[in-house]
């Protein structure tokens, strides 16, 4: 069996003889090991730019779906943007992209899990009269600049700015599309700011970043309809609950990384 003779060949060049496979793991005994993929978690402090070939590239086919999906969803809902926080939102993401250009930063994987997952909690816990809303500018800034500060350390913003927009009195269709707008901004930004930090930024295969592309902008197609059959009252519900779920599994996830041997 071709397992077998895998398994043989490793034992053989690690002289570790408790090294075997069952389906498509590896295992040393009765403990699966984890997947050694060091392209895909490079060591920021000892490898080279070749090193991030892989997180370059994932970064790279993320950022191009995402401004790809919100770009068509703000088309889709382009009468119901609210120009104020889009505004709100770029400049918190200058001034946040300004500052991280001249520190260099990488946190440990769960410690970004932990400030993504804790975000929208802490959000939510501040008194009613300074909970981030959407309809105020300074808060926007803020959020902005929170939010693309996270996208710099982590790769994404987490559900921090969802909470964002859960505030205020917009409803569920001036949510997702002024959403929908920061959203493109802020990723098209990133790709930008990264870009321009490497020297080899991350680069995609033309066919796999059109099938990404087309499949986003298909969800964000079959998404609009459900949307319209939703009151203000299920989206907000909803919404929110999707928020709690996603925030305790960052917050679960960092913990187990930081907290296991």
């Amino acid at each position: 069996r071709i397992d077998d003779l895998c398994a043989a060949s490793i034992r053989a060049l690690s002289g570790d003889a408790g090294l075997h496979f069952r389906g498509r793991r590896l295992y040393r005994g009765d403990k699966a090991l984890p997947p050694f993929a060091p392209h895909l978690n490079p060591a920021p402090v000892t490898d080279d730019f070749g090193s991030f070939r892989g997180a370059a590239d994932a970064m790279a086919l993320r950022a191009v779906t995402q401004i790809a999906s919100n770009g068509w969803r703000a088309l889709l809902w382009w009468r119901h943007i609210r120009p104020m926080p889009v505004v709100a939102h770029v400049v918190g993401c200058l001034l946040a992209l300004g500052a991280w250009s001249l520190v260099l930063l990488v946190p440990e994987r769960g410690v970004a899990l932990l400030l993504l997952g804790v975000s929208p909690f802490l959000a939510q816990a501040l008194p009613p009269r300074i909970r981030p809303n959407p309809e105020r500018p300074l808060h926007g800034v803020i959020v902005g600049a929170i939010s693309m500060s996270l996208m710099v350390l982590t790769g994404v913003s987490g559900p921090l700015l969802d909470r964002h927009f859960l505030g205020g009195a917009l409803d569920r269709r001036q949510i997702v599309a002024t959403k929908a707008a920061c959203q493109a901004f802020g990723h098209g930004m990133k790709l930008a700011y990264f870009g321009a930090m490497v020297a080899d930024p991350g680069q995609i295969e033309p066919w796999l970043a059109v099938m990404a592309v087309l499949a986003s902008m298909t969800g964000t197609m079959l998404a609009k309809r459900l949307l319209e059959a939703m009151s203000d009252t299920t989206y907000r519900l909803w919404a929110g609950r999707i928020v709690t779920v996603l925030g305790l599994f960052y917050i679960g996830q960092g913990s187990w990384l930081l907290l296991a041997p």
